[in-house]
This record gives C-alpha cells, structure tokens and sequence, in this order.
C-alpha cells in the first residue's frame, strides 16, 4: 500500500475517532515458495503498515508460529469422543 493511501486510511481513522489496536500477517513459517528473508521482510512491511497508520502508538512486533498457535506438539491429543455416563 502506497503512503498516499496510507495517509488516507490514517486520516480517515482519525476523523471517526478510531484507532488501529492490532494489525495481523499471516505466513507460514515453512512456505516453500519464500524464503526466510522474503518472509522477515513480509513482516517488517506489516510493521511498517501499523506505524504509518497509527504513528503515535507504535508497538512491539509480536510473532507466533502455525506451530505454536496450535500447542505444543508434544501434547496428547484429545479423544475423539468424550466418555459418557
């Protein structure tokens, strides 16, 4: 997204009082098709999006992989079927 467009989103925010609380960016950490630096500079991209329309409150870039937004993998799966009675 251009600044241009940026500004425009920021300006329009502002104007009906909202602010930007959280931006997410969604890449699969083993994606063939790029590699860990495209993947770093997806991210810095994504943190740049979120400073330029909410300049005043930047915030920590926070990251969470597929894995771990899934648990642990060494977790025992749940049964299938709850026991009943």
């Amino acid at each position: 997204m251009g600044s241009k467009r940026r500004k425009e989103i920021r300006k329009r925010l502002a104007d009906a009082g909202l602010r930007v609380t959280s931006l997410m960016e969604h890449l699969h950490i083993d994606e063939p098709k790029r590699t860990p630096a495209q993947r770093l500079e997806r991210l810095k991209l994504a943190a740049g999006l979120a400073h330029d329309l909410s300049p005043q409150r930047p915030r920590f870039c926070k990251q969470r992989s597929a894995a771990a937004a899934s648990g642990p993998r060494n977790e025992t799966p749940m049964p299938p079927k709850l026991p009943t009675g």
